[in-house]
């Protein structure tokens, strides 16, 4: 139970607590924080939104391998039929997900950037 001290404004602080009942004993049990989020989603994620019907919008390439030796692929969003000299001379914002191994939830929101970003919604 919490042993929060009460203000003038509240609680100082609240915490959440809850059990758990297994059905079996002496099962080994994970807990995740976030859904998983796997190479292979990534990598069917980035083949679904890189297709030939947005090729205007984003394009991808490797930026550079992992130590694992995985493609670490870069997406470049914009308007790729603007005039070749337009976007190198382009403000860029970078956004980055995933820079460490348990960032799960990082990839989810970041499929739902680049979803919004290259999506028909104006």
């Amino acid at each position: 139970m919490n042993s929060a001290q009460k203000t003038d404004y509240g609680p100082l602080y609240y915490c959440i607590t809850f059990e758990i009942k297994f059905k079996h004993d002496y099962d080994t049990v994970y807990f995740a924080h976030c859904y998983p989020y796997t190479y292979t989603d990534l990598n069917d994620f980035i083949k679904r939104v890189c297709t030939f019907a947005n090729k205007d919008k984003i394009r991808k390439t490797v930026l550079c391998k992992s130590l694992g030796g995985n493609d670490v692929d870069m997406l470049i969003v914009t308007n790729f039929l603007s005039d070749p000299v337009d976007i190198a001379i382009r403000k860029s914002v970078i956004l980055t997900a995933r820079v460490h191994p348990g960032e799960t939830s990082a990839s989810w929101i970041m499929g739902g950037i680049i979803d919004l970003l290259v999506g028909d919604e104006e």
